[in-house]
């Protein structure tokens, strides 16, 4: 006889009766990624027979009044591929917004089914998750741990005014509560030994490919001009300054550069845009636009390279999302995509805006057929061994270790 395992997910999605409200109210870079990342998660918690969970909730937005409109965000009970996602309340008032996170996750962990739960499982290195997560598991009661930490706080940018003022605390307030945690879900293999974890006591879960995506048919004009397209975080530090100029040395008047996103990257893209017809900045979307974008588009781009200490410790979620399209990827090998992945993607050899300017022109002259080949390839690949009942298999199995 199995036996059941009870899991909370103390988590920051979006609830779909919420969406609008988070999109109306927002100023600034919404976080779609870690959303996605965390609804896979609950796809994958579903998927597994033997796993009962629950969501305690407060979704993932910034602060009032710098960029986000309201002082408070309200509550709301959801449901997430049949999970119950039990939304909390909280203050969302700058510099008290993370006690009051960190009062309300508390609360929630401590009520209903979510009490009765044998582990908790925290999304990111967010501190008032983690401090409710300890209190609520090591204080209250004798619970599992276990985290996934997809960025080491030292290399997150700024997230208002208390991380600015704090953000010092903030990271040795982290490293201190990692401790507390029986086991951690990390992005890349270099973060076990950065965060001082056992080999045993850790998993690297690279990315999570979304069931639903790549089920999209390519819709590609074949009169259409062959475009490429970069959908993410238009951070300068991501290389989208080196995309454009990259693209701009192409001498193809009849390809398209498609970016969308938003954050300080943005006015460069526009004042590009304005310049050369051929680049089309479509600001912020939806991720139902940029799934519906990338079945669109030629080749998807990945222009992060790997130069930055940071990379070693980073796995772009836009790659797992990219490859799950079907459509060829170009990107850098970076430090932290695992040799696996190898022959599924097209590499940028060279940095900087001439590497990728030689990437996206090798691209453009490869035969139709084998461009076919690469994404279907990509495509088959993380669907069959990166899908979220595999992943969370595997996070399941780790928690419960002995």
């Amino acid at each position: 006889m199995t036996t059941q395992r009870n899991i909370v997910f103390l988590a920051g999605i979006f609830p779909k009766r919420q969406q609008k409200f988070i999109r109306d109210n927002s100023i600034g870079v919404i976080q779609n990624a870690a959303d996605a990342y965390q609804k896979n998660v609950i796809a994958g918690l579903a998927a597994q027979q033997d796993v009962a969970a629950v969501v305690v909730n407060l979704p993932f937005i910034s602060a009032y009044p710098s960029s986000f409109k309201k002082a408070w965000y309200p509550a709301v009970t959801d449901h997430e591929c049949g999970i119950v996602v039990e939304g909390r309340g909280f203050t969302n008032l700058s510099l008290i917004r993370y006690f009051a996170r960190l009062l309300s996750a508390l609360a929630g962990l401590g009520r209903g089914s979510a009490a009765a739960a044998d582990a908790i499982l925290v999304y990111s290195a967010h501190t008032p998750f983690m401090i409710a997560a300890v209190l609520a598991g090591r204080v209250f009661r004798r619970r599992r741990l276990a985290i996934i930490v997809l960025d080491l706080p030292e290399y997150m940018g700024a997230m208002g005014l208390a991380q600015t003022l704090f953000g010092g605390i903030n990271r040795r307030l982290f490293y201190w509560l990692i401790g507390y945690f029986d086991r951690v879900v990390v992005l890349t293999q270099a973060m076990i030994p950065r965060l001082g974890l056992a080999q045993q006591d850790a998993i690297v879960v690279e990315g999570i490919a979304a069931a639903n995506v790549g089920t999209m048919p390519p819709t590609e004009d074949a009169d259409a001009p062959q475009s490429f397209l970069y959908t993410g975080t238009l951070a300068l530090r991501y290389g989208i300054k080196e995309l454009v100029d990259g693209f701009r040395m192409l001498d193809c008047s009849d390809t398209e550069l498609w970016v969308c996103g938003a954050g300080e990257g943005a006015e460069y893209v526009a004042a590009a845009a304005v310049t050369d017809p051929r680049i089309r900045f479509y600001g912020q979307v939806d991720r139902a636009r940029a799934l519906e974008m990338q079945a669109k588009a030629s080749f998807l781009v990945n222009p992060r390279g790997g130069e930055d200490d940071f990379v070693r410790y980073s796995f772009p979620s836009k790659v797992m999302e990219y490859l799950a399209s079907g459509r060829p990827v170009i990107m850098y090998r970076l430090p932290g995509i695992p040799e696996g992945y190898d022959g599924y993607y097209l590499p940028i050899s060279t940095p900087g805006a001439n590497g990728i300017a030689a990437a996206l022109s090798a691209a453009l002259d490869l035969p139709a057929t084998d461009r076919v080949a690469i994404g279907i390839a990509a495509q088959r690949f993380v669907r069959e061994c990166k899908g979220p009942r595999e992943q969370v298999q595997r996070i399941v199995e780790l928690i419960y270790r002995d």
